[in-house]
């Protein structure tokens, strides 16, 4: 009799074990299994859309950054079209004068033709050199080293015949002389990330 009661007490608890106990973990862990699923989901919908938010409000202030970019490189183009083409020393504080007055950009420059003002031999000595080629191109420079200090310096545009900045520009107007603006990929120069 005590192996029967025994027995049918076991029995008993095994089948609260196998009927009772074992589902009601196996709910809780689905359950929980299905929050953790869920709450992950949430939180990665709300991380990605936080980076799509983001993203699009750095594109936008780059964007900006470039429309103001090419307003200004627009505005010097026009001020040498209203008469100071040629003006190599007011043409020059010019340029200068962007770069000091304006945080955004690292270097402003001019690049004209060879002789294209008629001005090179007679330029010669009259103007700081590092404005000039040998033979008095104009070609002036004007940039912030990459130290954190805003001393602007001037040196000669350099790798003008094979970069985009001038010969891309110059051959894009000879196939459609209506001038548009050409803004070039990133990259590194003078150990600053630029784009010209």
């Amino acid at each position: 009799m005590a192996f029967s009661v025994q027995h049918a007490r076991q029995t008993i608890f095994v089948r609260m074990l196998l009927f009772v106990v074992c589902p009601t973990i196996l709910i809780f862990a689905a359950v929980i299994l299905l929050e953790t699923r869920s709450g992950f989901r949430t939180l990665r919908d709300a991380a990605e859309e936080r980076l799509r938010f983001e993203s699009a409000l750095d594109a936008s202030r780059i964007n900006t950054q470039l429309d103001r970019a090419v307003l200004t490189v627009q505005r010097m183009a026009e001020a040498q079209v209203a008469g100071m083409f040629g003006d190599r020393e007011t043409s020059l504080e010019f340029a200068r004068s962007i770069l000091e007055d304006s945080d955004e950009f690292t270097g402003v420059s001019f690049g004209y033709e060879p002789n294209a003002d008629q001005q090179d031999a007679e330029s010669l000595g009259k103007l700081p050199a590092e404005a000039m080629d040998n033979n008095g191109r104009f070609i002036p420079f004007w940039f912030l080293p990459s130290s954190s200090d805003r001393t602007l310096q001037l040196e000669q545009l350099v790798d003008m015949e094979d970069s985009l900045y001038y010969m891309g520009a110059k051959n894009a107007l000879l196939r459609d002389p209506k001038p548009a603006p050409l803004v070039t990929e990133p990259y590194v120069y003078q150990g600053k990330l630029i784009v010209e």
